[in-house]
């Protein structure tokens, strides 16, 4: 239930600082709700949750937002780094399925 109210208080995106704290603390504690249940091996993100809600809600952002988020240096997930690569890359609102199993196909090989 906490959790849902940390959502409904995210502000809007305008208000850039106190967005990104906010969503911050969402993501942090919607991780330790996953730890709390067991799901050790299922984590996520701040970045990757910022993109797909971007994504989603194709939202536009400034090339200073795209900044800070390369910047944050928190453990991604493989599958979560390629989707960000590519949605900052190809500032795209659409990515194909097939483009992306490409992607992740490529860069498992390369590495």
């Amino acid at each position: 239930l906490s959790l849902i109210e940390e959502f409904s208080d995210i502000p809007s995106l305008e208000d850039t600082n106190y967005f990104f704290t906010s969503f911050k603390k969402f993501t942090k504690n919607f991780n330790n709700l996953l730890v709390l249940n067991n799901c050790n091996d299922l984590q996520t993100s701040f970045e990757f949750q910022f993109i797909l809600l971007v994504y989603i809600k194709k939202f536009i952002i400034s090339d200073s937002i795209k900044e800070i988020l390369t910047l944050e240096t928190g453990p991604i997930d493989f599958f979560e780094k390629v989707f960000i690569d590519i949605f900052l890359m190809k500032d795209s609102q659409r990515i194909s399925k097939g483009y992306y199993l490409y992607k992740l196909l490529l860069k498992y090989f390369i590495q």
